[in-house]
């Protein structure tokens, strides 16, 4: 394995439902300035669980919700302003 040469991306695939499972880590289609993404956004890679698109989309999506949630709690629809209603 180590005399193969460095993987490198010739031309990006057809997105489709596949983008959900690709690895995060060590992967050269995932590069920020010329780093992996272990190198260039360590603190996610310190983060258990966190492999795959999906999992990082989901956890930004989740994030997303309780910001909107906690700085607008009062907001029509927000749960955490029902809850606090309810009291």
């Amino acid at each position: 394995m180590t005399a193969l040469p460095a993987v490198t991306l010739v031309a990006p695939p057809e997105p489709g439902v596949w983008v959900s499972h690709v690895p995060l880590w060590a992967n050269p289609a995932l590069c920020e300035d010329g780093r992996t993404w272990e190198v260039a956004f360590a603190d996610l890679f310190a983060l258990p669980g966190l492999a795959c698109v999906g999992q990082l989309v989901a956890a930004h999506d989740g994030l997303n919700e309780m910001r909107q949630a906690l700085t607008r709690p009062w907001a029509e629809g927000s749960q955490f302003g029902e809850a606090c209603v309810e009291m």
